[in-house]
């Protein structure tokens, strides 16, 4: 073979380097050393696998986000089950995907588009970020005992203690604990400064965290 890269590397038989075709008789003496023809294969593989890593990712996120959205709709029509008015955010992920969101300048858009429903609560409307989180078993432990108030932070309550707060009914506090462990929820409230998160998971109630501002406003609301 003409022009051969790997020659001197290359336990072949020199007589018989002339029916070598694009290294196809290639025996290396060391084989850390590639010929071009094992570069290339190699690099289509990498190529190969990253497409597929890609495709996989892609196929991922097309079903989180899909899960996402269900449980949204799935939030609004509890929400209307137990007489709150309640509204989906439109396009609510694609806008914040692209930050356009922050890059409004009017004011009364950009609280209109924050959140991804819009609920009316007596005469108050609230932002509500809506979450699928399955590892939230220890956030699902706590809530078990009642009313947890995370000093500092908010309050957790189970679905049917807010249902039942929503409706007037004066409820105590189990627990108060640190604010520890709660930093996802933290992001999750920061993200479009909402007023009550929503984690659900399947098979489970949901769960609410309601900003410690906002709790006695609700608390007092009967609707």
């Amino acid at each position: 073979m003409k022009n051969c890269k790997v020659v001197k590397n290359c336990r072949t038989m020199k007589d018989q380097c002339w029916i070598c075709d694009n290294y196809g008789l290639y025996l290396p003496k060391d084989k850390s050393i590639l010929s071009p023809r094992q570069e290339e294969n190699k690099l289509k593989r990498k190529l190969e696998h990253k497409g597929k890593k890609l495709s996989s990712a892609s196929k991922r996120g097309k079903s989180n986000r899909r899960n996402g959205r269900n449980a949204e709709r799935e939030l609004v029509a509890w929400l209307e089950k137990i007489g709150i008015e309640a509204n989906l955010v439109p396009m609510s992920g694609a806008l914040k995907s692209a930050n356009i969101i922050k890059a409004l300048a009017n004011d009364e858009m950009v609280e209109k588009m924050r959140g991804d429903i819009k609920a009316t609560i007596g005469d108050k409307v609230y932002t509500i970020e809506s979450k699928r989180n399955v590892n939230s078993d220890t956030w699902y432990k706590k809530a078990e005992s009642g009313v947890i108030h995370i000093k500092g932070f908010a309050y957790l309550l189970r679905q049917d203690l807010f249902h039942a707060l929503i409706n007037g009914v004066e409820l105590a506090v189990a627990d108060e604990i640190e604010d520890k462990g709660f930093k996802i929820v933290h992001k999750y409230f920061e993200q479009d400064d909402s007023d009550i998160v929503v984690i659900s998971r399947p098979y489970c109630d949901r769960l609410f965290f309601i900003k410690e501002k906002n709790y006695g406003t609700i608390s007092r609301t009967s609707k």
